[in-house]
Parts: structure tokens; sequence; C-alpha cells
């Protein structure tokens, strides 16, 4: 786990997904091994791997599209202080709640 936060770390601005694409093609494990791996972490309340759960499950890339488990993720950042879960959650409270 270490090796892949260390190429993970090297590759963040390249940009979520692409990074993904990119730290498979490292370190040799298929998307969907990543992918459960970003999932077990975010079980462990890792908030790098919540957040990029949040938008997998918000954008449905490599899991299946859940606005509610993608705002759940968001909301619980936003309550952490991360400032990029905070406007994407008031962003989808207005999308659901349409003031006008």
């Amino acid at each position: 786990m270490d090796k892949l936060v260390k190429i993970s770390n090297k590759h963040k601005m390249i940009g979520e997904y692409q990074s993904l694409n990119k730290l498979s093609e490292l370190s040799g494990l298929s998307l969907d091994v990543l992918v459960k791996m970003i999932q077990e972490a975010s079980e462990l309340e890792n908030d790098d791997a919540q957040l990029i759960l949040a938008k997998l499950h918000f954008y449905g890339d490599f899991v299946p599209a859940n606005m509610e488990k993608a705002f759940s993720l968001f909301d619980k950042l936003a309550a952490k202080g991360n400032a990029e879960a905070h406007f994407v959650s008031i962003f989808l409270v207005i999308l659901i709640f349409p003031i006008f």
C-alpha cells in the first residue's frame, strides 16, 4: 500500500481519473483492484480515499453512479473542513433542492 501511495502522490497533478489509469499501469494492478483498495481505505476513514470515491460515485466512473453515496461522502468530508467537498455539497443541495 505504501508503494501505491508514493506512486499516487507522484501523479496527483494528472487528475484522479488519469492518475488511476497511470497508477494501474505503474503498479501492475488492475483498475478493479485499485478501486477496491480505495473503497477499503475509505471505510478506514481515509479522507483522500473518501474524496476520490465520492467523485467516482458522482460521475459513475469505475463504480456505479450513486448520488446518495457521493453526497454522503462529500458531506462527511465537508464537515471535516474539506473545502472541495464543501463546495460540491452545496452544489448538490442546490441541484437537488433548487431555490427558483
